[in-house]
């Protein structure tokens, strides 16, 4: 599936591969280098973070296992490289991501990537500076007080304040993801699932490979924890519908298959009288002004395509014949239909265009449906004009009265909305 949007360049892929490999290459780099600058100095950290952290003012912190001191040296020398590089991290996926992100999308990423860094530094530092030296001095003190000797492996001190460390920017990472796809309308009852998997798979996959020995037990229960967390942050989006007017309700067409189709109400930059004209009605539709004018609003019905993962898209005012071939291209490619229910056209023989029958806007819609086969369209107008208790015939006799012309039903080949043909049309408004 490739959408290429109105300002997107037509690019090979090769180019993209080119690029993503020279910034990471950039990255992994500078990892590298600053890993080795803070190898220099990670005694000297280690030395005043342990001081600070030590729960007892004595000598209650001892190295046990020399071996293992190296790799917590080596750990966290990493660890700092990797905080030190977030920035160009940051900056390099940005920059990467941006010419194939909508303009929704990129604000969105950008407060994603803000919001990360800020949380996680800053959640850093007080983790480091109160919290963990609180919880050490907790334990000290229950030690203390049922009669233990207070000795501590200064190993696992630093160890257990690493993974706390990891798990809290793992958190940082899923919250933030929901809050801002819940923010930008992208958590959507219909994409809650996806992306329920995608944070909470990630989350475990870092809990998991990134656990100590002797911190395996408390995987699972720091997994829930951040789960439930998030779960009360996006409360108010997980079953929240895609932004629209009216319901979007699943259908099945004549062969079975499922079908999600929202309406498109456009203006056409104020020459569709119709504009607004759906806001009474339960089908599902979204408003725009010029569809085939502006590509903000293309956008904007593509996004609302991918997010409410519809099949059939019909645009009110035309026949779809002035909207970018792009556009329809891009709607090809994401697996929707698109057809237009040619509003301005149906009324542009009458004396007054801004009248429209409800039978015939009914029919109308009905009829810019895209179904299996043309003979499914009649059979749905005779359907539907059963429901309100009206014969074929009866219908159009109703629309006759009113100076309009009847609904022209072709068993086999669909349904055609005729202009106005009624000589003693005296309708005006």
């Amino acid at each position: 599936m490739s959408v290429l949007l109105d300002a997107d360049r037509n690019t090979a892929p090769q180019s993209h591969i080119d690029e993503l490999t020279r910034r990471v290459t950039l990255v992994f780099l500078v990892v590298a280098a600053l890993t080795l600058m803070w190898f220099t100095q990670v005694d000297r950290v280690l030395s005043a973070l342990m001081d600070h952290l030590a729960p007892c003012a004595g000598d209650c912190l001892n190295i046990y296992e020399p071996a293992q001191w190296s790799v917590v040296r080596w750990m966290a020398a990493v660890l700092l490289a990797t905080l030190s590089s977030l920035p160009l991290m940051a900056f390099n996926a940005f920059r990467f991501a941006k010419p194939g992100l909508m303009q929704t999308e990129r604000r969105a990423l950008g407060l994603w990537l803000v919001a990360t860094m800020m949380f996680t530094f800053g959640g850093v530092l007080v983790l480091l500076y109160s919290v963990l030296p609180a919880v050490y001095q907790t334990g000290y003190i229950h030690h203390i007080g049922i009669g233990l000797e207070a000795q501590y492996s200064a190993v696992q001190l630093l160890t257990f304040a690493g993974y706390v460390v990891t798990v809290w920017m793992t958190a940082v990472l899923v919250w933030t993801t929901t809050v801002i796809l819940g923010r930008m309308g992208w958590l959507t009852a219909s994409t809650a699932s996806l992306w329920r998997w995608r944070t909470y798979g990630v989350a475990a996959l870092v809990l998991v490979a990134t656990a100590p020995e002797t911190g395996r037990s408390v995987v699972l229960p720091t997994l829930g924890i951040v789960m439930l967390i998030n779960e009360a942050l996006g409360h108010r989006w997980w079953n929240l519908l895609p932004t629209m007017r009216g319901e979007l309700i699943e259908t099945f067409d004549s062969m079975g298959a499922r079908r999600r189709q929202a309406i498109i109400d456009c203006s056409c930059e104020g020459a569709n009288a119709f504009g607004g004209l759906l806001e009474q009605r339960s089908e599902a539709s979204i408003r725009v002004n010029g569809l085939c004018t502006s590509s903000v609003e293309r956008e904007k019905i593509l996004q609302f395509v991918v997010v409410a993962k519809l099949t059939d898209v019909v645009v009110t005012g035309c026949n779809t014949a002035s909207c970018p071939s792009l556009f329809k291209e891009n709607l090809q490619s994401l697996r929707c239909n698109f057809s237009g229910m040619d509003l301005m056209g149906l009324a542009s023989h009458r004396g007054d265009p801004s009248y429209v029958h409800p039978h015939e806007l009914e029919a109308a819609i009905i009829a810019a449906t895209p179904l299996s086969h043309p003979g499914e369209v009649s059979r749905r107008v005779k359907h539907w004009a059963a429901e309100q208790h009206l014969s074929m015939v009866q219908l159009n006799e109703e629309l006759w009265s009113e100076g309009l012309s009847p609904l022209l039903i072709e068993d086999g080949t669909g349904i055609t909305l005729l202009p106005n043909l009624n000589p003693a049309s005296t309708k005006t408004s």
